[in-house]
């Protein structure tokens, strides 16, 4: 028994049959995917096996345009390699040796409080250890104090220098 059915198609009938739209049959037509019978005519059986071979080509890798391959593989290499790279600095935080920047700044914080309360307390033990100073001395240590700890605070004492400047 022997089928009857039409061997060659219009584009849009290829494209009915591919899901695809006219102008990318058209397309693959140039790229030689599907095979043209004549002019806005297609070959139906042959060209859905030679689509269909196409598409199994390029999912695995194989007869793909190179510089579609060559961004694919690109990216798949720098996917890789940032994987890698996530995977190094979750070892390095298992193993103690990185520790999150809000958590230095937070213990950081809490030293540089706790030194300049220490340090502001500095004129009222002096007092107390020398009782022979005067409250004009002990101001004056006091404003002495002041002064460098307002010279830590401005920028360029605590400006970070860049690993250039090391």
């Amino acid at each position: 028994m022997t089928e009857n059915h039409e061997t060659t198609v219009s584009a849009a009938t290829l494209a009915s049959w591919l899901g695809l739209s006219d102008r990318a049959v058209r397309d693959l037509a140039e790229k030689g995917f599907v095979v043209r019978a004549e002019r806005g005519r297609y070959d139906l059986q042959a060209s859905i096996r030679k689509y269909a071979s196409h598409l199994r080509d390029v999912a695995a890798g194989r007869n793909v345009d190179p510089a579609l391959h060559m961004n694919l593989t690109g990216k798949r290499a720098s996917l890789a390699e940032a994987q890698a790279e996530g995977q190094k600095i979750k070892n390095a935080q298992a193993r103690g040796e990185l520790v999150s920047i809000v958590e230095v700044e937070s213990r950081w914080s809490d030293i540089i409080a706790k030194a300049r309360s220490r340090f502001l307390a500095l004129p009222r033990r002096i007092r107390d250890v020398l009782p022979q100073l005067s409250s004009s001395d002990v101001l004056k240590i006091d404003v002495e104090i002041r002064k460098v700890l307002t010279e830590l605070g401005s920028s360029k004492a605590t400006e970070v220098p860049s690993p250039a400047r090391r």
